[in-house]
């Protein structure tokens, strides 16, 4: 039973820290669409249609400037603007090497590395030339 107990109690955080992530997200988008529009109003204006505390916005915008994200307010239109045309993009890339780019690494010269389909986070590499090695 206690087994159980701690299962279902690891199950409920773990969903709560999905549900905190997704609702992160759609904060930091909501809050791109208003930049972008440049209609976000004053801090406190912000702070508001965010449902954020003042103190809470401008540690987001900070950390959106940390990523890259070239954020600044002009008074003259009351909103926050981005310096040039962009948008945030919050996703997951596949960075797994398919054959064709494992034949530039190696210099034009032949595969010497096959990338093996698995259904593991981290991929094998076939190398011919050292018949049953695999290289992570």
């Amino acid at each position: 039973m206690l087994k159980i107990n701690i299962l279902l109690h690891f199950i409920s955080n773990f969903e709560a820290k999905i549900m905190n992530l997704l609702e992160d997200r759609h904060r930091l988008e909501r809050l791109d669409q208003l930049i972008r529009l440049e209609v976000t109003g004053s801090p406190d204006e912000l702070a508001e249609k965010m449902n954020v505390s003042r103190r809470t916005l401008f540690r987001t915008i900070e950390s959106l400037k940390e990523l890259g994200c070239p954020i600044y307010y002009n008074k003259h239109k009351n909103s926050y603007c981005y310096e040039y045309l962009g948008k945030l993009i919050i996703k997951f890339e596949n960075n797994l090497l398919d054959n064709e780019e494992l034949n530039k690494i190696n210099g034009g010269c032949g595969s010497f590395f096959y990338r093996v389909p698995t259904h593991d986070t981290q991929p094998l590499y076939f190398c011919p030339a050292k018949q049953d090695e695999f290289v992570l």
